[in-house]
């Protein structure tokens, strides 16, 4: 999915008056909201989760989220935790899964 597909993703899930850019378009790892005032973090996450939903390996290549917004002191910069442990599977402990099988976990 380039850039312009995950710009068009967030633009129709959170309206056509917030701007989408990114540090480096043609690798979007970190993807910059702008609206002049200040987004909803829950709206933002449920925009991020649908992308998820619809496009999971996309998702999982973006490593940051901001929402830039203006301030009486001028824009501001916000990250939006979208938890990299909730995009990317864990390997689990082998050795762990067999002590957890056997019930002699503590």
């Amino acid at each position: 999915m380039s850039a312009e597909q995950i710009q068009k993703h967030f633009i129709r899930f959170l309206g056509s008056d917030v701007g989408v850019s990114f540090s480096n378009p043609l690798d979007p790892r970190e993807v910059i909201l702008y609206r002049p005032d200040k987004l909803s973090e829950t709206f933002v996450t449920w925009a991020f989760e649908e992308l998820k939903k619809t496009t999971p390996d996309v998702a999982r290549k973006i490593d940051r989220l901001l929402v830039s917004y203006e301030t009486r002191h001028g824009r501001t910069r916000r990250g939006i935790n979208i938890s990299s442990t909730s995009n990317v599977p864990q390997q689990r402990n082998p050795e762990l899964s067999r002590v957890e099988a056997s019930g002699r976990a503590a």
